[in-house]
């Protein structure tokens, strides 16, 4: 049986197995007390018993603890402001204007598509119509059509009504390219935080970091 260290994150406890991370001084011990680091962020390089080298599988903890992090925990990471409110489901264009009259932003749709073998996001204004056949155009396809919901599930975790480029973070694979319609660069955005009862507002420039931050390609249009 593998010795687990436990790794404090916000309250919570992440498992991660011997395996992944090596602490000199306590090859053998039972580990199942020990804590390392206050965020997921902050775990140490150096044993904090013996001051030896942590030696950790960046990518397999890293999975690990992305597994357990949240939206929010990602945008606090990154220093991004946003302000939140919360209300009934989200189903017509009328709720969503209803919905951007009560916070600072400008109201965005995101439309999640594909040419049969990649995936697009596309964020726009909920005021426009998206021109398929130029986005096509734009990415080097002929045709682009509506994904199903079973692929917004198992691509981005997302439920019908709640598609947001803020779902990438469960993109593990990279799959999905957002398109950001280049009339929202310079202001705040309105967007679903992965749930349709929820909306925040977070300025564009922070939006294109996050999407930086999880290494996804995006086009601006």
């Amino acid at each position: 049986m593998k010795e687990k260290l436990n790794i404090a994150f916000e309250g919570q406890v992440l498992n991660v197995s011997k395996r992944n991370a090596i602490i000199p001084c306590i090859e053998s011990a039972d580990t199942s007390g020990i804590t390392l680091g206050s965020r997921v962020f902050d775990i140490p390089e150096k044993c904090p018993y013996c001051g030896g080298m942590v030696e950790f599988d960046k990518n397999v903890v890293e999975e690990d603890m992305n597994n357990n992090l949240t939206l929010y925990d990602v945008l606090n990471h990154l220093d991004i402001s946003y302000d939140e409110i919360e209300h009934e489901k989200v189903v017509t264009i009328e709720d969503a204007i209803k919905v951007s009259s009560k916070i600072d932003g400008f109201g965005t749709k995101s439309l999640f598509l594909t040419d049969g073998n990649h995936f697009y996001l596309v964020v726009l204004s909920e005021f426009k119509r998206a021109n398929m056949k130029e986005l096509a155009k734009l990415v080097g396809c002929k045709k682009l059509s509506f994904a199903s919901n079973y692929d917004l599930d198992s691509t981005l975790g997302l439920e019908e009504g709640s598609v947001t480029p803020l779902g990438i973070m469960n993109d593990k694979y990279k799959e999905v390219t957002i398109l950001i319609d280049k009339d929202l660069v310079n202001c705040k955005v309105l967007l679903h935080p992965n749930i349709n009862t929820k909306t925040i507002s977070i300025t564009c420039a922070d939006l294109i970091r996050y999407i930086e931050y999880f290494e996804h390609e995006y086009i601006i249009f």
